[in-house]
């Protein structure tokens, strides 16, 4: 941490720089050069140079600066020449070498000169040179060792810092010469065992390596025909004992490697078609015993493969069409609310329900749903009984209906309740000793508090169209809350408060209205409605 003292030379150094136009780089400038970083003595300098091109002095200044920071690196170059960390001298001639360029690129400046350039690009050349000469012992020596992939690797790089060095090029052919060879030699003896997978692996390594490398492409082909083969063979052993779709992915497999394998383009048409044929059936076979999902599940693999096979799409819906829910929702009846919440929880449990059920569950839409029960005059009492939900369900399609009761329970409207409490503001004065001091002094404030909350409660029936028998009958309840606390105090003591309670002074002094306390407790309880009612769905949905 700088000191109180250490703060104001700053300011003070800052503002004596301005005051002889010195700008903020070229103070930053002189202070690097006496930390002898002339690197950043430079860049400053430059900068500086750039907005003031006039300024002799600056001049002067990167003159001087380049000739030490040449002279520092010429010692660090020096230095790791000794011990031969060619890399390290590349990096930092490379470096000098871009920081002098920009100088030299100032005219006006006397130094540096071509002379320096020329010594540093002639550092970095000959370090490459000694860098290449290091990599290529060391490839030639992974070479001498059989560590073919780690010479190929070294190699590369030795040719990256010089390229074409020396016989470079022909030792990585021999490396890739002898890599080829050995998965060459590798890739007969699996050919030879019959394992035509392992031999295609290690022969596609060879031409990776090698290009045209013996007879390669000829064993290449005779593998690929012999694993075709095994698939072509596995192929017809599905089919013998029905098992087209397997049937299928090994003739696949098979024209994968060699384009019209036998004939086993026509036995995967033919497989497509028994597989068709068989699943249609089963289909039907589910259907008529009941089975709807499996029905289901059959069809959408006839469609996978002819979806203009015979009525398939249509029996496809139909076992669709059973395996869904279709309820109609009657507007939920209100007890001390408004009619409009009914229509309101019914739409906010659909919305949720079909969140988190979109397959097999469908709701009769609303419109059309109203639309019925005013033309027929039905469920007008609320009441749906064994006939009335059979006409509901005749008339809109669905199998089941949900019928319910939303009931305002209470609303409850506590007096307001209020409280004082103590804090303090200070005063300044003087102690025996003449000391400036400040002491506390008490005052009070009052905080109010206004609480308002509803307790709903929904009450509901799931009701099957087919038999008029209640499938669920559940209520659920929910507690929702709002509370106002705000404070008042003397105003020339509003700046003495605890944070918090300072908040308070321009908060609302009314909680939520009824209305809109009903409208959220009702969207936290359709969402458990909805959580309940698709647990009973999926356990009354068909199989």
């Amino acid at each position: 941490m700088f000191s109180r003292k250490t703060t104001i030379a700053s300011f003070l150094v800052i503002f004596a720089a301005l005051a002889v136009n010195c700008s903020l780089y070229m103070m930053k400038a002189k202070m690097a050069q006496k930390d002898r970083r002339y690197d950043l003595a430079i860049d400053y300098g430059v900068k500086h140079l750039r907005k003031h091109p006039e300024d002799a002095g600056a001049l002067r200044f990167l003159e001087n600066a380049a000739a030490r920071y040449f002279e520092a690196t010429k010692e660090t170059i020096a230095g790791l020449e000794r011990i031969e960390e060619w890399d390290e001298v590349v990096k930092v001639s490379s470096v000098a070498y871009k920081r002098l360029r920009t100088l030299l690129a100032l005219s006006r400046l006397s130094y540096p000169t071509e002379s320096e350039i020329t010594f540093l690009k002639n550092k970095m050349e000959h370090s490459n040179i000694k860098r290449a000469e290091a990599l290529y012992i060391k490839g030639k020596s992974q070479l001498d060792a059989g560590e073919y992939k780690k010479a190929i690797a070294t190699l590369a790089q030795c040719q990256e810092c010089v390229a074409y060095f020396k016989d470079t090029d022909d030792l990585i052919a021999l490396a890739k010469t002898k890599l080829a060879e050995a998965h060459y030699q590798k890739a007969v003896n699996f050919y030879n065992a019959g394992d035509y997978s392992t031999a295609i692996e290690h022969l596609e390594q060879v031409q990776r390596y090698v290009e045209n490398y013996k007879d390669t492409a000829e064993y290449l082909r005779k593998c690929k025909e012999g694993l075709a083969n095994e698939y072509y063979q596995k192929g017809q052993s599905f089919m013998i004992r029905g098992e087209y779709q397997k049937a299928i992915e090994e003739f696949e497999k098979s024209t994968a490697l060699v384009p019209n394998f036998r004939n086993a383009s026509y036995q995967i048409a033919k497989a497509k078609e028994e597989l068709v044929r068989t699943n249609y059936e089963k289909g039907e076979e589910y259907f008529r015993a009941g089975h709807y999902k499996q029905a289901l599940d059959s069809f959408a693999k006839v469609l996978e493969y002819r979806s203009d096979y015979r009525d398939v799409r249509e029996k496809y819906e139909e076992a669709r069409d059973r395996l869904t829910v279709k309820v109609a929702a009657l507007p939920f009846r209100t007890s001390g609310l408004s009619a409009s919440f009914g229509n309101v929880v019914v739409e906010q449990i659909i919305s949720k329900a079909i969140s988190q059920q979109r397959e097999f569950l469908a709701f009769v839409d609303r419109q059309h749903l109203r639309e019925i029960l005013k033309e027929q005059a039905l469920g007008q009492t609320g009441v749906i009984d064994e006939k009335t939900a059979a006409q509901v369900g005749r008339l809109t399609g669905a199998n089941t209906i949900m019928t319910g009761t939303i009931t305002l329970v209470s609303v409850h409207e506590p007096a307001v309740t209020k409280t004082t409490k103590k804090a303090n503001y200070y005063v300044s004065y003087l102690d025996s000793r003449g000391i400036k001091r400040k002491k506390p002094v008490p005052f009070y404030y009052t905080c109010f508090r206004k609480e308002r909350s509803v307790d709903i409660q929904i009450s509901y029936q799931l009701i099957s169209v087919e038999t008029g028998q209640i499938i669920e009958s559940k209520s659920m309840r929910q507690h929702h809350t709002d509370v106002a606390t705000w404070v008042t105090c003397p105003k020339e003591r509003i700046n003495s408060l605890p944070s918090e309670d300072k908040k308070r002074l321009y908060a609302s002094q009314e909680p939520k209205s009824r209305n809109t306390l009903v409208a959220e407790a009702i969207d936290k309880l359709s969402q458990k409605v909805a959580r309940a009612f698709i647990t009973t769905v999926q356990t009354i949905m068909p199989k």
